[in-house]
């Protein structure tokens, strides 16, 4: 296949693709539980590596100013069920969700970072951005893949 023929396959699934914007957010009377573990993104098997090292980046100048943003995220929604703080997830980098966390997440705090999630690897499929509080709604529980930007 040449490699037209695959940035048109490629741009056709992004054009059939929804964007879903249908999130409630989570009054700031919600407490996040203290007792959390941090994990860094790179690392416990959090999250699986990071996708397409040179599509998934920013552009190179646009990486000079990129810093490493960190996420809540938990099971249920008003973060209950089992949470956990990600840290070190790099501005513009698409992250698969491993096995454990996959298709799992109904609520999540951005930290004031912008965050697409998505509902299948490598950041495709149906999505939804946030900035902020919130638990999903279209994509409860459909998490797969994400990309934050600071």
């Amino acid at each position: 296949m040449q490699l037209s023929q695959v940035l048109t396959l490629a741009s056709a699934a992004t054009v059939l693709a929804k964007v879903h914007n249908d999130n409630s957010p989570i009054p700031a009377s919600v407490p996040r539980p203290s007792n959390t573990a941090t994990m860094h993104a790179s690392g416990y098997g959090v999250w699986g590596t990071a996708v397409g090292a040179v599509s998934a980046r920013l552009h190179p100048k646009d990486l000079l100013q990129a810093q490493a943003s960190s996420i809540f995220v938990c099971e249920h929604a008003d973060f209950g069920g089992n949470c956990v703080n990600i840290d070190g997830l790099e501005s513009g980098v698409c992250y698969n969700l491993n096995s454990s966390w996959n298709d799992v997440i109904s609520s999540t705090d951005t930290n004031g970072h912008t965050c697409t999630v998505f509902e299948h690897q490598g950041c495709t499929g149906d999505q939804s951005t946030v900035n902020g509080r919130v638990n999903w709604g279209y994509m409860n529980d459909k998490i797969t893949s994400l990309r934050c930007f600071d």
